[in-house]
């Protein structure tokens, strides 16, 4: 029987991606929501994180292939594998979250300091 590469492919980054959403609050000691809406957005969120980072691996195999040489490699494809490393290990939802956290809290620096005077 003839199993295709990429059925496999599918069917551990959805079984591994759903593990993540189940699980990542027992994986990274975060508190579990009280409210049945933050249960399905946690999920959600690392289920979603954890695919995005099996999506890039699935680009990054198929753009390189298993014979690539290290001339084919690319800034982006350093930058892909950086983004489907940090998926797969359950890492992308909280890498995400502190980018935009240090974005607001550099919005609310600039603001204070453009106009503080104002207020």
């Amino acid at each position: 029987m003839y199993i295709d590469s990429h059925t496999v492919f599918l069917g551990v980054a959805c079984a591994a991606s759903a593990f993540f959403g189940v699980a990542a609050c027992a994986i990274f000691s975060v508190p579990w929501p009280a409210s049945w809406q933050g249960r399905v957005y946690l999920f959600w969120f690392n289920f979603c994180g954890s695919a995005f980072g099996w999506g890039a691996l699935g680009v990054l195999f198929n753009r390189l292939g298993p014979q690539a040489s290290a001339d084919a490699v690319t800034l982006g494809d350093c930058g892909l594998a950086l983004v489907a490393f940090a998926g797969i290990t359950g890492h992308l939802p909280m890498a995400t979250m502190g980018i935009f956290r240090g974005l607001g809290n550099l919005a609310i620096t600039i603001y204070k300091k453009w106009f503080s005077d104002a207020v």
